[in-house]
């Protein structure tokens, strides 16, 4: 089958750690544990974890991260790392040929029925997780098999590098509410319900939001906040 690609698939080195939200290099993060899910008995790993395509299915980087102790609420800082791979590359993405009813399967190409995008740069998004490391590897690993999560963060990282205003505007048609609002680097995001917020698209918007302490609780109270509609996640 062939992959039509577009954007509603959702989308300080060495003088130390730049802070907050625009930062373009590493960037120190803090928050609390309060729950996780049951798990393995070995201590879990935190890590901001950076979610991508790249024409190769959905994909996850871990981009630094800590290990929680046993003992919960537990205080965590951490230093992240700037992505290696983004969840939109508009500049490959204007690249790509025009599906055809011939392509062989697996092709990358974009929706012959669906208008181009004219922007450039990068948006790389990333969540913050609690994970079991069962091979000892020091990053969360999906494939070949899925390590088990144990807790989510309902705020994001949006990564955004060299977006012009056409990348801007069109991140603001299809995925971010307050799309001007980006800086270039690190950004805070929450995703909102769309029915709350009255945004027409498929998916929930992300909206950039001021640096904030992160919370990471157990998959059972995150859902349990979802059933009652404190919290949307359906952002891809």
């Amino acid at each position: 089958m062939r992959i039509a690609v577009g954007l509603s698939l959702s989308a300080l080195l060495a003088l130390g750690c730049d802070q907050g939200p625009g930062a373009s290099g590493p960037m120190e993060v803090g928050g609390t544990v309060t729950s996780l899910s049951p798990g393995s008995a070995q201590p879990p790993l935190l890590s901001l974890i950076w979610i991508y395509d790249e024409g190769m299915g959905d994909q996850a980087l871990g981009g630094g991260g800590t290990a929680v102790p046993a003992a919960l609420p537990a205080k965590f800082s951490f230093t992240v790392q700037p992505p290696q791979h983004y969840w939109v590359d508009f500049d490959d993405l204007r690249a790509l040929p025009s599906c055809t009813d011939h392509d062989p399967p697996d092709t990358r190409c974009w929706p012959a029925d669906r208008a181009r995008i004219l922007g450039h740069g990068k948006l790389a998004v990333g969540g913050f997780a609690v994970f079991d490391d069962a091979d000892g590897n020091g990053q969360y690993t999906d494939k070949p098999m899925r390590e088990t999560l144990r807790g989510l963060s309902s705020l994001f990282v949006l990564y955004a590098q060299d977006l012009d205003a056409q990348a801007t505007k069109e991140l603001g048609d299809l995925m971010i509410l307050n799309a001007g609002s980006l800086h270039p680097g690190f950004n805070f995001a929450r995703v909102r319900c769309k029915d709350q917020v009255g945004w027409k698209g498929g998916f929930d918007p992300f909206e950039v939001v001021p640096e904030q302490p992160i919370t990471v609780e157990s998959l059972e109270a995150q859902s349990a906040r979802m059933a009652t509609h404190e919290l949307c996640n359906n952002w891809s």
